[in-house]
């Protein structure tokens, strides 16, 4: 799970983003601030990060960036306050 915060919103407003596995493949869910639940159904992992990626690069267009969360390991965030992708 993933959560954004925009900085030119209040605090309280964030959007979550997450994957769940199913039967048929996998479900990408995204929570919008207000409440409004948006979501995708896949078949396979190279579609859901397909689709995740694409979330995310509009979610960042908009002005939303990712934020910290302390169950991240702090290499992991080490990275991603450099910019780089964490494998």
């Amino acid at each position: 799970m993933v959560c954004f915060l925009n900085p030119s919103r209040p605090a309280n407003e964030r959007i979550t983003v997450w994957c769940e596995p199913q039967d048929a493949g996998f479900r990408l869910l995204r929570r919008e601030p207000d409440g409004t639940l948006r979501t995708e159904r896949h078949t396979d992992r190279t579609a859901v990060y397909a689709a995740t990626v694409r979330w995310q690069a509009a979610l960042a267009r908009a002005g939303w960036q990712p934020v910290e969360t302390t169950r991240t390991p702090l290499a992991r965030r080490r990275a991603m306050r450099a910019g780089q992708f964490h494998r």
